[in-house]
């Protein structure tokens, strides 16, 4: 019997203590909880405090002015909306088909600003355009001047802020509307009427920042006959004004014979050059890209870039060819010679 009184109270006990210590644990783990759901509450208000998350967008790799936007080329960053404007770009789709107008490095977010949107007209048609001189390096996306040179050195825009599509060797690919062809037309004629006279194109350095060059190179009479009567063409430039910078345009193509001659050899000579030396760097750059892609301890030879006669730099008319060669001409020291002697006849005679 008293063996059964002390388990009876040792169980009592242990009841007891374990009581107390449930209603410590219980008693703690209340406190704990509340204390997280405080905290909990207090991030949750800091974090609307912060804005609601949502994603920007930005480049995976640089990309250069003139280029379309790729879906495949970007990346997203997670952001808060109290963080970014209007300015930038959530929804990808809003910019389809946009173009850069500025050079965007990798991890630069995308802003609507960084875009333009070109706008197609209704007679805009794609046209591969041919110059005697275009731009050593050379890039799709670029925009172009294209340029007119009379043989005593008066420069004309022929058409402004052109987007190369894509190049084919000595042609490029741009869009011209029904006017701008006209324009064109008329230069290519009179750079065939005119020995000495070349196209070439230059380069926008930001084409998203630079204003469109205005075109004030005047098409000849007959040309701006047919532009008149074109229905595709809403209006043309005031004849009387247009009419008046032709004869000022054909005033200074007047050059006597001798310094016409010095002048075409020049500027073929000068053509010549620069189709060399876009033909040496697009070697260096073919060699530069197959050392890039050779195994390591291998060793490239590169092939000699050969200068050979170009036939067509001294026609019998004497008419620049306006494709333009990627053959260099090789200059003697007479020819050089020649060239100097007919340059300082011509400044000698006061440039008539």
């Amino acid at each position: 019997m008293k063996k059964r009184i002390i388990i009876i109270g040792v169980s009592a006990v242990v009841l007891i203590v374990s009581g107390i210590l449930i209603k410590t644990n219980f008693d703690k783990n209340k406190k704990t909880i509340e204390t997280l759901s405080n905290k909990n509450q207090e991030l949750e208000a800091k974090i609307k405090s912060y804005g609601s998350p949502v994603s920007v967008y930005t480049v995976s790799e640089d990309i250069l002015s003139g280029n379309v936007f790729d879906k495949t080329k970007i990346t997203e960053m997670p952001t808060v909306d109290t963080l970014i404007t209007d300015r930038y770009v959530v929804n990808i789709d809003d910019i389809e088909n946009y173009i850069y107008k500025i050079d965007v490095t990798a991890g630069t977010p995308l802003t609507y600003d960084l875009f333009t949107q070109e706008i197609i007209e209704n007679t805009d048609r794609y046209y591969d355009i041919v110059a005697d001189i275009f731009p050593v390096e050379p890039r799709v996306g670029q925009y172009y001047d294209l340029r007119m040179v009379t043989p005593r050195g008066i420069d004309y825009i022929v058409l402004s802020k052109k987007r190369v599509h894509s190049f084919y060797g000595e042609a490029a690919k741009v869009v011209l509307n029904e006017e701008e062809i006209h324009q064109y037309q008329s230069a290519l004629v009179d750079c065939f009427l005119n020995p000495g006279t070349y196209l070439y194109v230059d380069v926008y350095v930001e084409p998203g920042m630079q204003k469109k060059a205005t075109i004030y190179y005047p098409p000849s009479e007959e040309v701006l006959a047919a532009m008149e009567l074109d229905p595709n063409i809403a209006a043309v430039a005031e004849d009387a004004l247009m009419l008046s910078n032709r004869k000022i345009y054909e005033q200074g193509l007047a050059m006597k014979e001798e310094d016409s001659s010095a002048v075409t050899s020049g500027r073929s000579n000068i053509v010549n050059k620069i189709a060399q030396a876009k033909a040496n760097y697009e070697s260096a750059k073919a060699e530069e890209t197959k050392k890039a892609s050779s195994p390591s301890g291998t060793t490239t030879i590169s092939s000699e870039t050969k200068s050979t006669k170009n036939n067509n730099s001294d026609t019998g008319n004497g008419a620049t060819n306006l494709v333009g060669s990627n053959n260099a001409v090789e200059e003697t020291s007479d020819d050089k010679k020649q060239i100097y002697e007919d340059a300082a006849n011509f400044l000698n005679d006061g440039g008539e």
